[in-house]
Protein backbone atom coordinates (compact mmCIF):
# COMPACT_ATOMS: atom_id res chain seq x y z
CA UNK A 1 0.00 0.00 0.00
CA UNK A 2 3.09 2.69 0.64
CA UNK A 3 4.53 1.73 -2.77
CA UNK A 4 1.37 2.29 -3.95
CA UNK A 5 0.62 5.43 -3.05
CA UNK A 6 4.77 6.85 -3.46
CA UNK A 7 4.94 5.14 -7.31
CA UNK A 8 1.16 6.58 -8.18
CA UNK A 9 0.17 9.59 -6.20
CA UNK A 10 1.31 13.07 -7.38
CA UNK A 11 1.13 16.84 -6.30
CA UNK A 12 0.10 19.59 -8.47
CA UNK A 13 3.74 20.55 -7.72
CA UNK A 14 5.38 17.93 -9.43
CA UNK A 15 6.79 17.80 -12.77
CA UNK A 16 4.64 16.91 -15.95
CA UNK A 17 7.60 14.59 -16.92
CA UNK A 18 7.67 13.16 -13.02
CA UNK A 19 3.42 12.93 -13.14
CA UNK A 20 3.24 10.64 -17.03
CA UNK A 21 5.34 8.20 -15.09
CA UNK A 22 3.21 7.72 -12.47
CA UNK A 23 -0.05 7.70 -14.01
CA UNK A 24 1.86 5.42 -16.10
CA UNK A 25 3.07 2.78 -13.59
CA UNK A 26 -1.01 3.09 -12.29
CA UNK A 27 -1.96 1.64 -15.45
CA UNK A 28 0.07 -1.20 -15.53
CA UNK A 29 0.14 -2.02 -11.56
CA UNK A 30 0.20 -5.51 -11.22
CA UNK A 31 2.47 -5.91 -14.20
CA UNK A 32 5.49 -3.74 -13.81
CA UNK A 33 8.00 -6.55 -15.05
CA UNK A 34 9.53 -5.26 -17.74
CA UNK A 35 8.01 -1.43 -17.05
CA UNK A 36 11.37 0.61 -17.61
CA UNK A 37 11.13 4.06 -15.84
CA UNK A 38 12.87 7.25 -16.48
CA UNK A 39 12.91 8.22 -12.92
CA UNK A 40 16.13 7.04 -11.06
CA UNK A 41 14.35 6.43 -7.48
CA UNK A 42 11.39 4.95 -9.22
CA UNK A 43 13.51 2.30 -11.22
CA UNK A 44 15.58 1.40 -8.08
CA UNK A 45 12.17 0.17 -6.44
CA UNK A 46 10.80 -1.56 -9.26
CA UNK A 47 14.42 -3.36 -9.78
CA UNK A 48 14.16 -4.42 -6.31
CA UNK A 49 10.59 -5.56 -6.75
CA UNK A 50 11.26 -7.49 -10.04
CA UNK A 51 14.47 -9.24 -8.44
CA UNK A 52 12.77 -10.34 -4.83
CA UNK A 53 9.26 -10.19 -5.65
CA UNK A 54 9.08 -9.23 -2.75
CA UNK A 55 7.28 -5.91 -1.69
CA UNK A 56 9.20 -5.26 1.68
CA UNK A 57 12.60 -5.64 0.06
CA UNK A 58 11.19 -2.69 -2.49
CA UNK A 59 9.71 -0.55 0.36
CA UNK A 60 12.98 -0.27 1.71
CA UNK A 61 14.10 1.14 -1.34
CA UNK A 62 12.45 4.22 -1.04
CA UNK A 63 14.58 6.97 0.55
CA UNK A 64 14.82 7.06 4.14
CA UNK A 65 14.00 10.56 4.91
CA UNK A 66 10.62 9.79 3.08
CA UNK A 67 9.86 6.45 5.19
CA UNK A 68 9.96 8.40 8.09
CA UNK A 69 7.51 11.37 6.79
CA UNK A 70 5.15 8.57 5.95
CA UNK A 71 5.11 6.70 9.39
CA UNK A 72 4.94 10.78 11.04
CA UNK A 73 2.48 11.30 8.67
CA UNK A 74 -0.04 8.13 9.88
CA UNK A 75 0.50 8.48 13.34
CA UNK A 76 -0.23 12.21 12.97
CA UNK A 77 -4.15 11.28 11.14
CA UNK A 78 -4.63 8.46 13.63
CA UNK A 79 -3.80 10.78 16.81
CA UNK A 80 -6.33 13.42 15.13
CA UNK A 81 -8.89 10.39 14.52
CA UNK A 82 -8.20 9.72 18.10
CA UNK A 83 -8.64 13.54 19.06
CA UNK A 84 -12.21 13.59 16.84
CA UNK A 85 -13.48 11.12 19.05
CA UNK A 86 -12.37 12.94 22.57
CA UNK A 87 -14.44 15.84 21.52
CA UNK A 88 -17.56 13.92 20.32
CA UNK A 89 -17.79 12.73 23.47
CA UNK A 90 -16.91 15.99 25.64
CA UNK A 91 -18.91 18.32 23.39
CA UNK A 92 -21.65 16.24 21.14
CA UNK A 93 -21.46 16.58 17.21
CA UNK A 94 -23.66 19.52 17.19
CA UNK A 95 -21.50 22.14 18.91
CA UNK A 96 -18.99 20.95 16.14
CA UNK A 97 -18.22 21.78 12.95
CA UNK A 98 -16.07 19.78 10.44
CA UNK A 99 -13.13 21.28 8.07
CA UNK A 100 -11.97 19.27 5.18
CA UNK A 101 -7.74 18.65 4.45
CA UNK A 102 -6.43 16.37 1.65
CA UNK A 103 -6.88 13.08 4.00
CA UNK A 104 -9.93 13.76 5.60
CA UNK A 105 -11.51 16.13 8.15
CA UNK A 106 -10.98 17.89 11.26
CA UNK A 107 -13.29 18.66 14.26
CA UNK A 108 -12.72 21.74 15.52
CA UNK A 109 -15.09 23.34 18.69
CA UNK A 110 -17.60 26.48 18.38
CA UNK A 111 -17.17 26.99 22.19
CA UNK A 112 -16.35 25.21 25.59
CA UNK A 113 -18.55 25.58 28.47
CA UNK A 114 -16.33 24.23 32.08
CA UNK A 115 -18.54 21.04 31.90
CA UNK A 116 -16.87 19.97 28.70
CA UNK A 117 -13.62 21.91 29.28
CA UNK A 118 -13.29 19.19 32.14
CA UNK A 119 -14.15 16.24 29.88
CA UNK A 120 -11.46 16.69 27.50
CA UNK A 121 -7.98 15.50 28.52
CA UNK A 122 -4.86 17.41 28.48
CA UNK A 123 -3.06 15.03 26.53
CA UNK A 124 -3.42 12.30 24.45
CA UNK A 125 -0.90 9.90 23.83
CA UNK A 126 0.42 8.30 20.43
CA UNK A 127 -0.27 4.85 19.55
CA UNK A 128 2.72 2.73 18.72
CA UNK A 129 3.03 -1.15 19.72
CA UNK A 130 4.15 0.35 23.46
CA UNK A 131 1.86 2.64 24.06
CA UNK A 132 0.06 1.87 27.65
CA UNK A 133 -2.95 4.11 27.28
CA UNK A 134 -5.08 4.92 29.95
CA UNK A 135 -8.90 4.01 30.53
CA UNK A 136 -10.14 6.95 27.76
CA UNK A 137 -7.59 6.35 25.81
CA UNK A 138 -7.80 3.10 25.03
CA UNK A 139 -11.56 2.62 24.73
CA UNK A 140 -11.10 5.21 21.47
CA UNK A 141 -7.67 4.08 20.05
CA UNK A 142 -9.65 0.81 19.74
CA UNK A 143 -12.22 2.07 17.84
CA UNK A 144 -9.86 3.83 15.28
CA UNK A 145 -7.67 1.04 14.95
CA UNK A 146 -11.10 -1.29 14.25
CA UNK A 147 -11.58 0.83 11.43
CA UNK A 148 -8.33 0.51 10.10
CA UNK A 149 -8.21 -2.95 10.28
CA UNK A 150 -5.35 -3.00 12.85
CA UNK A 151 -4.16 -3.77 16.32
CA UNK A 152 -1.63 -2.24 18.21
CA UNK A 153 1.18 -5.04 18.13
CA UNK A 154 0.94 -4.13 14.23
CA UNK A 155 2.60 -1.04 15.10
CA UNK A 156 6.03 -3.07 15.60
CA UNK A 157 7.59 -2.39 12.24
CA UNK A 158 11.08 -1.33 13.28
CA UNK A 159 12.63 -5.19 12.67
CA UNK A 160 11.07 -5.51 9.58
CA UNK A 161 11.44 -1.92 7.87
CA UNK A 162 13.90 -0.12 9.98
CA UNK A 163 11.09 2.47 10.42
CA UNK A 164 9.06 2.48 14.52
CA UNK A 165 6.20 4.13 15.84
CA UNK A 166 6.76 6.23 18.92
CA UNK A 167 4.65 7.05 21.85
CA UNK A 168 4.40 10.38 23.25
CA UNK A 169 1.64 12.99 24.67
CA UNK A 170 0.32 15.69 22.61
CA UNK A 171 -1.56 18.00 23.93
CA UNK A 172 -5.52 17.92 22.84
CA UNK A 173 -6.25 22.38 22.96
CA UNK A 174 -3.46 24.36 22.33
CA UNK A 175 -3.57 27.92 22.42
CA UNK A 176 -1.52 30.49 20.00
CA UNK A 177 0.72 32.81 21.96
CA UNK A 178 1.24 36.27 21.18
CA UNK A 179 -1.80 36.58 18.87
CA UNK A 180 -2.53 39.44 17.13
CA UNK A 181 -4.08 40.19 13.60
CA UNK A 182 -4.30 42.79 11.31
CA UNK A 183 -6.94 45.02 9.69
CA UNK A 184 -7.77 43.74 6.37
CA UNK A 185 -5.80 45.39 3.32
CA UNK A 186 -5.69 45.43 -0.44
CA UNK A 187 -3.85 42.30 -1.18
CA UNK A 188 -1.56 44.21 -3.91
CA UNK A 189 -0.75 40.81 -5.45
CA UNK A 190 -3.79 39.39 -6.15
CA UNK A 191 -5.94 42.02 -6.44
CA UNK A 192 -7.48 43.13 -10.29
CA UNK A 193 -8.93 46.08 -9.87
CA UNK A 194 -12.50 45.60 -10.85
CA UNK A 195 -13.06 43.10 -8.02
CA UNK A 196 -10.81 44.13 -4.96
CA UNK A 197 -8.80 41.46 -2.98
CA UNK A 198 -7.67 41.87 0.89
CA UNK A 199 -5.28 40.01 3.21
CA UNK A 200 -4.56 39.93 6.67
CA UNK A 201 -1.82 39.56 8.69
CA UNK A 202 -1.69 37.08 11.15
CA UNK A 203 1.46 36.71 14.26
CA UNK A 204 1.28 34.01 17.09
CA UNK A 205 3.88 31.43 18.26
CA UNK A 206 3.35 28.13 18.54
CA UNK A 207 4.97 24.97 20.62
CA UNK A 208 7.54 22.55 18.80
CA UNK A 209 5.79 19.99 16.80
CA UNK A 210 2.22 22.59 16.29
CA UNK A 211 0.88 23.30 12.76
CA UNK A 212 0.08 26.62 11.57
CA UNK A 213 -1.93 25.59 8.96
CA UNK A 214 -4.42 24.41 12.11
CA UNK A 215 -4.64 27.62 13.01
CA UNK A 216 -5.43 29.32 9.83
CA UNK A 217 -8.04 26.72 8.84
CA UNK A 218 -9.71 27.19 12.48
CA UNK A 219 -9.87 31.00 11.45
CA UNK A 220 -11.32 31.14 8.41
CA UNK A 221 -13.20 27.29 8.26
CA UNK A 222 -10.50 26.48 5.02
Amino acid sequence: GALKIYLTEFSKHESRKFKDEKRLIAEKWGNLKNFKARNGSIRKIIWAYNKTGSWLEAYKQIPANVREIMVSAYQSYLWNECVKEVLKRAVGMKELYSIKYNIGSLLFYKTLNDDQTKLIPATFKTISDEVKPNELESRIIKKILDKEHLEIADFAIKKETGNFFKTHERDVILKPMNFSISEPQIDEINDKGSRSMFKIKLSFELPKGSYATIITKRLFNH
